[in-house]
């Protein structure tokens, strides 16, 4: 992996996994018009911009890296069948959160609940695995506490672990998670979207144009994000290990000053300044030695004046 996760990006790799593919022209929306290249006559699709998309994709992905950095939680959204598998392997791959069956409408506007939820069903897993290896359940019981957590698993899975609100959500197919980009908004939770040709990219922090069908494209794209999650994340690490060097540092300095002072918390001068010929003398000695000439040699001119003013009387 690049040091940079948004150079992996390329107008090449974009083509080969058929991200230029639009909608036909009758399902299209006007106001993705800037982001559309022109009109494939021969099936009546309309071809994507991939110099614009690519240019999109890596404002986006300095976007990730940059919330990653900071042990920020990223949502992976990917409800439609060709995006589920999909979207969860890459969210389980760099450590993210996922929803890949249905949305669950409230899980950001209404998380108090929705995290009440996931209490119960996490109790409840730790229910099972207690049962199973102590035998105080009946088979009935067990069957329905496995068919309730099952239920729950579906909808709760990829968030169980994410302990509160996303900061950021990276969507696939606008027109189908709309409900998710609208509770986001309500919470100014920036939002990275795939905005194929019949989207609204209205509303939408980050909008990357591209194919939002095609398997290899949705992989592709789940690739992309991932790769820059776990390079926010290394970058997190080293800030992490350059501020504990410092501070180790610091510690030691502060070890070295307190061996060096006294009981009373004076310095010590003769551990620090001992002269190197083995004299003993210390640089308060020296000071105190200057000191000493100064008034010595203003107090003889001061008897030689006042011997002079005796003479002249």
């Amino acid at each position: 992996m690049s040091t940079n996760p948004w150079e992996q990006v390329n107008i090449d790799d974009l083509m080969s996994v058929g991200a230029h593919f639009g909608h036909k022209r009758q399902s299209w929306n006007p106001k993705m018009s800037s982001y559309i290249y022109g009109i494939n006559k021969r099936n009546n699709m309309h071809i994507i911009n991939l110099a614009k998309s690519m240019f999109m994709w890596k404002r986006a992905l300095k976007k990730i890296v940059d919330v990653s950095s900071k042990s920020g939680r990223i949502l992976f959204v990917g409800t439609k069948p060709q995006a589920a598998q999909l979207v969860k392997e890459a969210a389980v791959y760099c450590g993210q959160h996922y929803v890949n069956v249905r949305w669950p409408s409230g899980i950001l506007t209404n998380w108090s609940t929705i995290a009440s939820a996931i209490r119960k069903f996490v109790a409840n897993e730790k229910l099972l695995q207690e049962a199973t290896k102590e035998g105080t359940y009946t088979k009935k019981e067990l069957l329905m506490l496995e068919r309730k957590n099952k239920k729950t698993e579906k909808l709760f899975g990829g968030v169980k672990n994410m302990g509160g609100l996303p900061n950021l959500i990276f969507v696939i197919d606008t027109k189908k998670e709309s409900i998710a980009i609208k509770e986001a908004q309500k919470f100014g939770i920036p939002v990275v979207a795939i905005v194929d040709t019949n989207s609204d990219p209205e509303g939408i922090t980050y909008p990357v144009p591209g194919n939002d069908d095609s398997i290899r494209a949705i992989k592709y794209y789940c690739s992309l994000v991932s790769s820059a999650v776990l390079g926010g994340i290394e970058l997190d690490l080293k800030g992490n290990a350059k501020t504990d060097g410092k501070s180790s540092d610091n510690r030691n300095r502060d070890n070295k000053d307190n061996r060096n002072r006294d009981g009373k918390g004076r310095r010590d001068f003769k551990a620090r300044d001992r002269d190197p010929r083995g004299e003993g003398k210390g640089r308060s000695d020296d000071k105190t030695e200057k000191v000493t000439r100064r008034t010595y040699t203003k107090n003889s001119s001061a008897v030689e004046n006042n011997k002079e003013n005796k003479d002249s009387k």
